[in-house]
């Protein structure tokens, strides 16, 4: 079990409100916005010791910075935007079964999905 510090608490309570996938520097903001005063070290340190724990999971995409978002939530996928970068959740599962089909002598253990195009703020906004 993690010592609960209050910086620590103060980084839960970023992800407990947050609905979507968080990178560090998401984190760092948010955390600046409760005028509290954290270091980029101290968030990594925190995140990697929150994921070791189960409370979180990374999000990777090749290419980008790792999210990170609560472990507790179901099965879903992702959407970024192409505009401004924003990764949200795409809740529940696309039928994959249709396309594990096609693969002959596969086992699939996993998988993961991603959508890109512009998010309702960017298509607002042009």
């Amino acid at each position: 079990m993690i010592r609960s510090t209050k910086q620590r608490a103060v980084i839960r309570e970023v992800f407990e409100k947050s609905d979507r996938p968080l990178s560090p520097q998401d984190v760092m903001e948010a955390v600046e916005d409760q005028d509290q005063n954290l270091g980029i070290a101290t968030v990594y340190r925190t995140l990697k010791m929150m994921k070791e724990q189960g409370y979180l999971v990374a999000v990777e995409l090749p290419g980008q910075p790792t999210f990170y978002e609560r472990a507790e939530h179901e099965h879903h996928h992702h959407f970024q935007c192409d505009e401004c970068g924003i990764i949200l959740d795409v809740p529940g599962c696309l039928n994959v079964e249709k396309l594990t089909d096609r693969l002959e002598n596969c086992e699939i253990n996993r998988h993961e999905i991603w959508l890109f195009g512009r998010c309702s703020e960017c298509r607002k906004a042009s």
